[in-house]
C-alpha cells in the first residue's frame, strides 16, 4: 500500500511607487519654463513551498483469508468550510466489525 501525504503553500507579494518631480522658472517676466519628471517601480514575486511524504506499507494476507485497512481520517471547519484531512495512520484488521481504538 502507497499512500502520499504533502502540504502546499503559495505566497506572493507585488510593490510600485511613483517618484515624480517639478520645476520651473521665469524669466525676466517673460518667459515661463516648466518641467516636469516621474518615474514608476513595479516590482511582484511569488515563491511556492511544497512538501509531500511518501509512505509504503506491506500488508501479508494468508489465502482464504481477509484484510481490511482503516485510515483515519480527520474532518473540521474553517471559515464555513468543511475540511477533510487523510493522516497517515493505518490501522488493518481481519474482521469488518473490529474498529480501530
Amino acid at each position: 500500500m502507497r499512500t502520499t501525504i504533502g502540504r502546499e503553500k503559495t505566497t506572493s507579494s507585488s510593490f510600485s511607487t511613483t517618484i515624480a518631480e517639478e520645476a520651473g522658472a521665469t524669466i525676466k517676466g517673460i518667459m515661463e519654463v516648466k518641467m516636469s519628471v516621474s518615474t514608476t517601480f513595479e516590482t511582484a514575486s511569488s515563491e511556492t513551498f511544497r512538501e509531500e511524504t511518501v509512505y509504503e506499507d506491506t500488508i501479508t494476507v494468508e489465502k482464504g483469508g481477509s484484510v481490511i485497512v482503516w485510515q483515519y481520517v480527520l474532518k473540521g471547519k474553517y471559515a464555513d468550510t468543511p475540511i477533510n484531512f487523510r493522516s497517515d495512520v493505518f490501522y488493518h484488521t481481519s474482521d469488518p466489525n473490529e474498529i480501530p481504538k
